[in-house]
């Protein structure tokens, strides 16, 4: 039986905050609100047996929402929403695009776009 792990996540919020036009004026008090949020719930979370390939995806959102409270770059919101979604759509087996984000999908092209990013700006965090 499947745990619903992701009715939990708020997928529909940082859908708003990453749409055509507003991924460019994100609020960014709100984004760290909701990715503390966010945080907490996958703690949660990965408190519980949770398959391998969602944990990565879920230690990669925390990252995400880390460097994007620290950085304000939109792209930390926009790899989110796409991890989340991409997460949403596999997990309950929907029928509709996935961006190729998630791990949990069966190893998703774009991957390596998110821990390139993760990786540059740890390595520029470790800098200052």
């Amino acid at each position: 039986m499947k745990m619903n792990y992701l009715s939990l996540f708020p997928v529909d919020v940082f859908n708003q905050l990453t749409n055509r036009v507003q991924y460019q004026n994100i609020d960014w008090e709100k984004f760290q609100e909701l990715g503390n949020d966010l945080i907490d719930e996958i703690n949660n979370i990965l408190s519980k047996d949770v398959p391998s390939e969602m944990e990565i995806d879920l230690e990669r959102i925390m990252q995400l929402i880390q460097k994007g409270s620290q950085n304000h770059d939109s792209n930390t919101a926009i790899y989110i929403h796409r991890i989340l979604h991409d997460l949403d759509i596999e997990y309950n087996d929907y029928e509709q695009t996935k961006f190729g984000f998630s791990n949990y999908d069966g190893g998703g092209a774009e991957q390596p776009t998110v821990d390139q990013y993760i990786k540059e700006h740890k390595e520029l965090a470790d800098m200052k």
